[in-house]
């Protein structure tokens, strides 16, 4: 399957056949009120179903997450020290955590001890010089990891010993915690590629995006998944800081942005955030469109007015004299962050909601410091919905200082990721999900 641009999302080129076959009929709106709590309407269009939640959900309250072993925080001594998080992921009993600053991955029991290291520095066989991500195939029970730059796959066993390296030569170029490596349940690794495109049917131009492979056992490319092309304003402000054209991009603040993933089958994610919907593209064509009503988070005076001369106290620093160059700063929050998909069939969307100020926030002395320390602090939660009937299934409050990259991994009750401490060291926690009973 190659999915292609379009101005309004992705279109899946297939078999006249098979268009044929998955073609049905439209129908109009059906509401749904189900014993359990949520209220919600579905709407089938040829090959896409939306579900959209109007009120209510399946559970009756929050979840919670119960914090059960954190690694990295040295109370076993110098084995428990993390450097540079790119990924992790756990299979049985064992949490594999990829560090590029000791250029291993780290293994550890589920109560916190190192079992051992695997991976040295270097270029030869079973070593690491740039190690950007990483996963398990469930199927084969190896890890791989991903060296973007070198545009190379290294493959282990869960035991430690090396087996081989792909090279189906995709080049990333850009840090693990921006890229995902996703290793599907039937053992494809999907890699994304950073590239600039020229964007068909629009006016943008050229664009920054990426464009995912699946690559088989034997490093050969199978297929290509590009992300759509969504018709709005870019949300970026830049500066020129030298004669030789190069230039220093900033997001504008809260400004929406484009959020993917890939699921753990195989299906890519999409959505705007300027919007609560995001789309699930499936590899027969078929596609989930999800919806939910609910009131926006507004941006208060305080919080634009602290985000506006941090903005320019960054950019000033690169181009003395700058102005702001794109869209002003909205007044309200973007309605996702992120959208994380687990291996137990559900969508944990990542939202932020209202700012408050920080304890004795100090105003920094140079640039640098303004890009570290935050004057204002926002609630975060996860709002996660059920991937095959599109339902909401309910809230969950975030861990205190979560990161949502490298994604945390999700199976039924166990919930990893990466977090800090009040000195930001990194910290890799798990947790055990606590749900409560249906509505």
């Amino acid at each position: 399957m190659v999915f292609q641009r379009s101005r309004t999302g992705i279109r899946a080129v297939v078999p006249a056949l098979l268009l044929l076959l998955t073609t049905a009929c439209n129908s109009a709106p059906r509401s749904e009120d189900h014993a359990d709590g949520w209220v919600g309407e579905r709407t089938e269009q040829n090959s896409t179903l939306t579900v959209r939640t109007v009120s209510g959900s399946v559970w009756a309250g929050e979840g919670r997450l119960i914090e059960q072993t954190a690694i990295g925080t040295e109370t076993r001594g110098e084995d428990d020290l993390l450097g540079t998080v790119e990924g992790m992921d756990f299979a049985a009993d064992r949490i594999y955590i990829l560090d590029s600053d000791y250029y291993t991955l780290r293994v550890y029991d589920f109560d916190g001890n190192h079992v051992m290291n695997i991976g040295r520095q270097g270029r030869g066989p079973g070593e690491l010089a740039w190690p950007t991500d990483m996963g398990i195939d469930p199927v084969r029970r190896y890890l791989v990891v991903r060296e973007g730059v070198m545009g190379i796959l290294h493959r282990f066993t869960l035991e430690g010993e090396y087996v081989d390296t792909l090279r189906p030569g995709l080049r990333g170029g850009l840090s693990g915690s921006i890229l995902l490596l996703r290793v599907t349940r039937s053992g494809v690794p999907i890699v994304p590629q950073f590239t600039h495109r020229r964007a068909p049917d629009t006016d943008l131009g050229y664009i920054s995006t990426y464009v995912l492979y699946p690559v088989d056992q034997n490093g050969a490319i199978t297929d290509t998944l590009q992300l759509p092309v969504y018709d709005h304003p870019s949300y970026v402000l830049t500066a020129v800081a030298d004669n030789q054209g190069n230039y220093r991009p900033e997001p504008v603040p809260f400004g929406p942005q484009e959020v993917w993933s890939i699921t753990w089958d195989g299906a890519l994610i999409t959505g705007y955030a300027g919007e609560y919907r995001f789309a699930i593209h499936y590899p027969d064509g078929r596609r989930t469109v999800i919806e939910r009503e609910a009131e926006p988070v507004r941006v208060t005076p305080g919080e634009k007015e602290w985000h506006t001369r941090r903005v320019n106290a960054i950019m000033r620093h690169f181009r003395p004299g700058w102005a702001w160059n794109g869209p002003a700063i909205p007044d309200t929050k973007p309605w996702f962050v992120a959208i994380i998909p687990d291996r137990s069939g559900r969508l944990w969307v990542l939202r932020t909601g209202a700012g408050r100020p920080v304890e004795g926030w100090t105003e920094p002395d140079d640039w640098r410091g303004w890009e570290r320390s935050r004057a204002w602090a926002e609630e975060a939660w996860f709002e996660v919905f059920e991937e095959e009937s599109g339902r909401y299934l309910g809230r969950v409050p975030v861990p205190d200082n979560f990161a949502s990259r490298p994604e945390p991994v999700i199976e039924d009750n166990t919930f990893i990721c990466l977090t800090g401490d009040e000195m930001g060291r990194p910290i890799v926690r798990r947790y055990r999900l606590e749900l409560p009973p249906p509505a």
